[in-house]
């Protein structure tokens, strides 16, 4: 583990939000969305909890999601907050076009998706900058990707960023050491799916 005395806020089932839907519900919505999840990196309905509660400490107008899959996550976001989201994945539209049709339908007016490899993020940097509350950093789960996406993400000038998979065993560790090169401040950290964590941009300037 990273620090055996930090604490992982993990929400008691009875005390979600009565805004969050069952998970009956939840689940007929994924089954609506485009095709089956890549892998086994789809976050559960239990992540609800941790997105709702971030959604509820920050309190976002604007969120950039990079790593779209077929939008278990971006579902979770929209539903959770009032803010405007853009995805950014390498899939083509035509590949997810069940869920952008769906998000679209949904929530008016929200929601954008963007074929795109966010590896070479900085290309778009003139059209992203200070466009963003808050960068959630779903997408390639290597050292060097993790790395690549922070630091782009950075330069945007994001008042937050989140992490995916912030406790996963294969990627904990890269996580960690990102937010202490970055000097990023941890707001809180949750024991949801394969875990995540909130935190504060010091580099931050208001727009």
């Amino acid at each position: 583990g990273i620090n055996p005395c930090r604490k992982i806020m993990a929400i008691p089932i009875h005390k979600l939000d009565k805004s969050i839907m069952i998970e009956k519900e939840y689940q007929e919505v994924i089954k609506s969305l485009s095709g089956k999840p890549s892998g086994d990196g789809e976050v559960k309905y239990e992540s609800f909890k941790a997105i709702k509660d971030i959604c509820r400490i920050s309190n976002p107008t604007t969120i950039l999601e990079l790593g779209f899959n077929r939008g278990a996550s971006a579902f979770m976001w929209l539903e959770s907050s009032k803010a405007k989201l853009h995805s950014i994945d390498r899939l083509l539209p035509t590949h997810v076009e069940k869920s952008i049709n769906y998000f679209n339908l949904k929530y008016p007016g929200r929601f954008q998706y963007t074929h795109y490899d966010h590896q070479n993020l900085t290309d778009l940097s003139l059209e992203l900058t200070n466009q963003y509350d808050l960068i959630f950093i779903d997408g390639e789960h290597t050292q060097n990707g993790i790395y690549r996406d922070t630091k782009n993400s950075i330069s945007l000038n994001p008042k937050f960023i989140v992490f995916d998979d912030y406790l996963h065993k294969s990627h904990e560790m890269d996580i960690f050491w990102v937010i202490k090169d970055f000097k990023l401040e941890i707001i809180r950290e949750y024991n949801t799916s394969n875990g995540h964590v909130l935190t504060y941009n010091p580099l931050y300037t208001p727009k």
